[in-house]
Order: structure tokens, then sequence, then C-alpha cells
């Protein structure tokens, strides 16, 4: 509708954390699951990136509401992430300034694509649960001269994030050097993964 009014306008999404029960205080919104939501409407937003100018999955900082990116804790407890805030903070350190044409040949994974300079980022969530997902990459754009994955994969999806552990939700970082043959890549199970590629010369 928007489209249709002015073709050139564009969008701003605030305010757009995910609501369920109890309101503001559901503590799914602690969990990792969660955290798989929040990717796959962030790689939504990116692949309509031409429209949505800038977007919010979360309130900023508080003590109670679980919408919030942050929980600042008591005064004796340090500030921590809640999988929303982590997702969007990965998402933020490592992602392009415009859009790139992506296709994921496996329907299980959600992508969005991103380019800056010499540097291509791909946003890439795997829903599956249970199941890790193997996948060849191809880039059009030139020559891979190195990868290097940051990934968020607990161990299930139902760990959740609060005072006793802050940790749960840590980014690990993984290396891949181009060795001549396909580009092979491994998502977890129930993962969001920043993959950052070095392009080299095209020949």
């Amino acid at each position: 509708m928007v489209r249709a009014g002015d073709p050139a306008m564009r969008v701003a999404i605030t305010e757009g954390h995910l609501s369920l029960r109890p309101h503001n205080k559901c503590e799914i919104l602690r969990e990792w699951i969660a955290g798989l939501y929040h990717g796959k409407v962030l790689n939504l937003y990116e692949r309509n990136g031409d429209f949505v100018d800038v977007a919010t999955l979360a309130d900023f900082e508080g003590t109670t509401w679980l919408v919030n990116a942050m929980m600042l804790g008591s005064p004796r407890e340090r500030p921590y992430l809640l999988p929303v805030g982590h997702v969007m903070r990965l998402y933020r350190r490592h992602g392009g300034d415009r859009g790139v044409a992506v296709t994921a040949n496996d329907s299980g994974l959600d992508v969005a694509a991103g380019r800056r300079g010499d540097m291509l980022y791909l946003h890439v969530v795997n829903p599956d649960l249970d199941s890790a997902v193997v996948t060849d990459l191809i880039v059009e754009a030139g020559t891979v001269a190195g990868i290097t994955g940051y990934e968020i994969a607990p161990g299930h999806h139902s760990d959740a994030i609060d005072t006793t552990n802050p940790d749960v939700f840590d980014v690990r970082e993984r290396r891949a050097e181009p060795t001549g043959g396909p580009l092979r890549w491994i998502f977890p199970r129930a993962s969001v993964t920043a993959l950052a590629i070095e392009l080299g010369q095209t020949p």
C-alpha cells in the first residue's frame, strides 16, 4: 500500500519485537528458539532492503520486560543480551551496506546476502532443530580468498540465557581457506551464522 502511493518511499520498522503471552514477559524470549525466529525476520528485512530503510526487533534495555535487547539485572549482576540482541549484534558486526542476490538451493536454509567493498556477507539461519546442513557455496562475484564464519549454535534450541549463564549464546568463529574444489560449509542445527567471504581478483 505504501509503495503504491509513492514507489520511492521507504519504511522504518520500530517496536518490531515479538509479542507472546504473558505480554512482554514470556520466558520463551530467553530461549534460543527465539533467536532463530529473529534471524529469519532480519533476513526478511534484509532481502527487502530497497524498501525497509531501518528496523529494530526489540526495545533497548530494561530490567523486567523480555522484549528488550539487553537485560540490566540487579546492581551486582552484569548486563547481558537476550537472543534477539545477540542476533542483531551479529548481523550488525558482519554485514554489507548493499544487497546482493542469493539463491539457496537447500530449502531448509534461510539466507540473505550483502556486500561491502571486497567482502561478501551471508546471513544464514538453519532452523532445523535436529540436523546440520552441509552445502556448497557458489560465488559468482569473483574468486574467494577466504571465508570466516561467525556462528551462534548452542547445544539445544531450548537453551536459555539469564544471569547464571550469560555466555551461552557467545559467537564461535571458524575459518576456511579455498582448496580449489567446492566451497563447502556446515551449518549446525538450530544455528544463526554470518559468513564473511573475502573476494579475490576476478580472473
